[in-house]
C-alpha cells in the first residue's frame, strides 16, 4: 500500500545515500580506477556520466510507478509472489555484497591507519554490531545520524581539497589517451559499478514523505559524480598517475600532505 506520510524527507534520504554510495565512489573504486585507467581515470568517470543520466531516468520511472510502495509489495502486486521473490533475490545479493565490501574496506583501513595491533576480527565485529544496532533503531534514527555526520564529512572534504591546492599540479591530468581507449573503457566499468549503487533509492521509497522527482535524482547523481572526480583528480594532481596508482587509499593519503600554515601539520587524524 502507498505510504502517504512516510518517516523521512527526501533530503534525509539524499544524506543517507551520499554517505553510503559516497564511501564506494569516494574511496573504494578510486584505486581500482587508477589501476585500470591510470592518468585517464577521470575521463572514464566523465564518459560514464552520460549513460548515468539514462540510468537516473529509468530509476525515476520506476519510482513513479512504485508510488512510494515498498519494493517487495510493488513487485508482488506486479509480477506475483513467485516472480517477486525471483526478482528480489539479486537485489538482496547486491545489498549483502555492498555491505561486505564496505565492511571489509573499512576494517582494512582501520587496521592500516590507526589500529594495526588490534585483531581484525575485533574491529570487524565492532563494525557489524554498530550496523546491527543502527538497523534495529530504524530508518528514522539512521536518517538523523546521517544528518549529524554528513556536515562534518563535507566540511573536512572541503578542508583537504582546498587546503592542498598549492600542492596540486593539474597539468598531470594530461596528456590523454596515451595508451589508447582500452584503459578508459576498463575504468568506465568500475565507475559505472559505483554509480549503479544509487539504486538504493528504490529501497527507501516507502519511507519518503514526498514524491521522487527527476530533478532530485539528477542533483543526487551530480553529487555522486563530483564525489568520484574530486579525490580522483586530486590524487593524480598531488601524487602523479604512477604514485597514485600504487596507493591503497589515495583519498586518505591526501590528508598526509595537508598543513595549516608553518606550524600545524599531521592533520590526517581528522580523516579518522
Amino acid at each position: 500500500m502507498r505510504n502517504p506520510t512516510g518517516s523521512i524527507g527526501f533530503l534525509q534520504a539524499v544524506m543517507m545515500i551520499m554517505l553510503s554510495v559516497g564511501i564506494t565512489t569516494h574511496v573504494t573504486i578510486i584505486p581500482l580506477l587508477l589501476s585500470k585507467a591510470g592518468r585517464d581515470a577521470w575521463i572514464s568517470v566523465l564518459l560514464v556520466a552520460i549513460p548515468f543520466i539514462g540510468w537516473l531516468w529509468l530509476l525515476f520511472l520506476i519510482c513513479r510507478r512504485m508510488n512510494r510502495q515498498s519494493l517487495s509489495d510493488w513487485l508482488e502486486a506486479t509480477v506475483g509472489h513467485v516472480g517477486s521473490r525471483l526478482l528480489l533475490f539479486p537485489f538482496m545479493l547486491l545489498l549483502y555484497l555492498m555491505a561486505f565490501v564496505n565492511l571489509t574496506d573499512t576494517q582494512t583501513w582501520t587496521t592500516v591507519n590507526y589500529l594495526p595491533n588490534t585483531p581484525e576480527i575485533v574491529t570487524g565485529l565492532v563494525l557489524v554490531l554498530l550496523s546491527v544496532a543502527a538497523a534495529y533503531a530504524g530508518i528514522h534514527s539512521i536518517a538523523i545520524a546521517s544528518g549529524l555526520l554528513l556536515p562534518f564529512v563535507v566540511l573536512f572534504g572541503f578542508l583537504v581539497g582546498f587546503g592542498n591546492m598549492p600542492k596540486k599540479d593539474y597539468h598531470l591530468l594530461l596528456p590523454l589517451f596515451q595508451n589508447g581507449m582500452t584503459p578508459v573503457i576498463n575504468g568506465m566499468l568500475y565507475a559505472a559499478g559505483g554509480f549503479l549503487e544509487i539504486v538504493l533509492i528504490l529501497f527507501l521509497q516507502h519511507h519518503l514523505r514526498t514524491e521522487t522527482k527527476f530533478m532530485y535524482l539528477l542533483v543526487l547523481g551530480g553529487i555522486i559524480i563530483i564525489l568520484t572526480l574530486s579525490p580522483l583528480t586530486g590524487a593524480i594532481a598531488e601524487f602523479g598517475p604512477v604514485e597514485a596508482t600504487r596507493q591503497r587509499y589515495p583519498s586518505y593519503e591526501q590528508w598526509r600532505l595537508l598543513t595549516m600554515g608553518r606550524y600545524i601539520e599531521n592533520l590526517e587524524f581528522l580523516s579518522i
